[in-house]
């Protein structure tokens, strides 16, 4: 899967969101208008999205099931 790719796919499900949802990520409490800025506007804050969304996904298919 590629960034663009990726990006899209935050992108859709940032649009889902109700008006009232924040992204909080370190001291900065985002709108669900101000995330979609970022994503488009600046690459430091996509760069950083993207890995966070690979990372996690990594983590979530690497958990051993319980039982």
């Amino acid at each position: 899967m590629s960034e663009k790719s990726i990006v899209e796919s935050i992108k859709e499900n940032v649009r889902m969101q109700n008006d009232s949802w924040r992204f909080v990520m370190g001291r900065e409490s985002l709108t669900k208008s101000e995330v979609l800025k970022r994503l488009d506007n600046d690459k430091g804050f996509r760069k950083s999205l993207v890995k966070l969304v690979v990372e996690l996904s990594i983590d979530i298919l690497a958990r051993k099931p319980r039982g």
